[in-house]
């Protein structure tokens, strides 16, 4: 099969599980619009849920039919810190970057990049705001250690049977946007809501790295390209003039929904 981008059907699983991760590794707002002064720097630390994937869901239905549920649900959730800088003419640039640690059989080396525009508007404040993500993220999503730990004669085996060590497959989850916001203040303005919407172009790109039972190299490629609707909403609280907290409801309709949470805190 071919499983490289304009060959991926939208409708495979394959397919979905690229649209339901993209929504998580997307670069989100995840805080009400701010104006913050030139040269303002503030810190923010990001968790964004990274939801379930029943079995079902999880195994190939187009690239790879008939082979077991892949490991896709190695991490309940994805830390993301930032740093957002004032810029001269109300704009506001952001960074992000996931240092390649592993965790729990997960490595991931992720950059985001943001630049945003804010302006008053009625009580509040408007924003519109452009995101990317770049990297990639390795982990054993096709082979685990239990299962080339498995003797291939066995009943049951999987084709990872034997293998020389556990796949560390490559994910990019890819991916540009363009969104635009409304938060306004609530009582003496330390609560501060805000809504939104926009649209994200995802570029998911995956290979599988792995050694089989006879020493051949695996390397499938699996790639698509989706344009997304994106909508969200949530609320940032300030109580005190340095710290804040922020969360956040960020849904692909018909898709998913993913939970982002923050901590906040303004160097200057």
């Amino acid at each position: 099969m071919d499983c490289t981008a304009g060959h991926l059907p939208t409708g495979s699983n394959e397919a979905e599980l690229f649209r339901i991760r993209g929504a998580s590794t997307v670069f989100g707002r995840v805080s009400s619009p701010l104006n913050l002064r030139p040269n303002g720097v503030i810190l923010l630390l990001e968790g964004t849920t990274l939801g379930h994937i029943d079995p079902e869901a999880a195994t190939a239905s187009y690239c790879r039919p008939g082979k077991p549920p892949e490991h896709v649900n190695l991490l309940p959730l994805l830390p993301r810190p930032r740093v957002i800088v004032g810029l001269a003419d109300e704009l506001t640039l952001e960074v992000s970057w996931v240092p390649p640690i592993r965790v729990n059989g997960v490595k991931a080396d992720l950059l985001g990049l943001a630049l945003a525009r804010t302006l008053p508007m009625g009580k509040g404040l408007v924003s519109i705001r452009g995101n990317a993500t770049f990297g990639e993220i390795r982990a054993p999503i096709t082979c685990t250690k239990a299962q080339i730990a498995q003797n291939p004669a066995d009943s049951g085996a999987t084709e990872c049977a034997g293998g020389a060590r556990p796949s560390d497959d490559h994910y990019k989850p890819n991916s540009f946007g363009l969104d635009l916001s409304y938060g306004w203040p609530v009582g003496n303005g330390k609560l501060r809501p805000y809504i939104g919407g926009g649209v994200n172009w995802l570029r998911p790109r995956f290979q599988v790295d792995f050694d089989d039972q006879f020493g051949t190299h695996q390397g499938q490629r699996v790639e698509g390209n989706f344009r997304r609707l994106a909508l969200f909403g949530g609320a940032s609280w300030y109580p005190t003039t340095r710290w804040g907290v922020t969360g956040e409801i960020f849904t692909d309709p018909g898709t998913t929904v993913v939970g982002r949470m923050g901590l906040a805190y303004a160097v200057k």
